[in-house]
């Protein structure tokens, strides 16, 4: 057990472990590493055009989403113009951005339609019996909104919206076909 258990020449105190097993008796103290461990001490190469490339576009990408973050946080608390909504849904969303919106109004107890000001409707249970129609319908959806019409609307918008992220198209294009049911038309329903 000599090997385990050698003595610091200069401390006269016992060293155990691998340091000990590595530096003999102790009197040379750890270890040198090769040139392996060694951190470059060299002038780093400077990045390609690819990878510049590459860090340019992630940069872009970046102040993208913090503009398409701007543009969902106006519709998060209040109600938006119908105007601002085809802008931002032309330019910034795809669909899981305008669903993001949905659900964030209705934490906020705001109908999920975002030209809506008017607060979630309260519904009880999970379903709707129609005796007429002899039908259950699925109500879940319908307390995201605060009427039939917003979450026709809703539902209208959202299936307009690109699955593209909005960087990859061409703006002028969807803004002249996206419509954009403004409250004065929910009316006329």
């Amino acid at each position: 057990m000599a090997a385990d258990h050698s003595t610091n020449a200069s401390a006269g105190t016992p060293q155990s472990g691998p340091q000990a097993m590595s530096t003999g008796a102790g009197k040379r103290g750890p270890a040198k590493r090769g040139s392996k461990g060694k951190a470059k001490t060299a002038a780093q190469t400077p990045p390609s055009a690819r990878q510049e490339a590459v860090r340019t576009s992630m940069v872009k990408r970046k102040e993208w989403e913090d503009e398409v973050f701007r543009a969902m946080e106006c519709a998060f608390d209040r109600a938006v113009s119908a105007a601002d909504l085809r802008k931002w849904a032309a330019k910034y969303f795809e669909q899981r951005h305008y669903s993001d919106i949905v659900e964030e109004r209705i934490a906020n107890n705001l109908c999920g339609y975002p030209l809506c000001s008017n607060p979630v409707q309260k519904l009880n249970g999970k379903y709707r019996i129609s005796f007429s129609q002899k039908q259950v319908y699925d109500i879940s959806d319908l307390k995201k909104f605060c009427s039939k019409e917003c979450m026709a609307a809703s539902r209208y918008t959202i299936s307009q919206l690109s699955l593209d992220p909005g960087y990859m198209r061409d703006i002028e294009q969807v803004f002249e076909v996206l419509d954009i049911l403004d409250m004065d038309s929910l009316v006329s329903m």
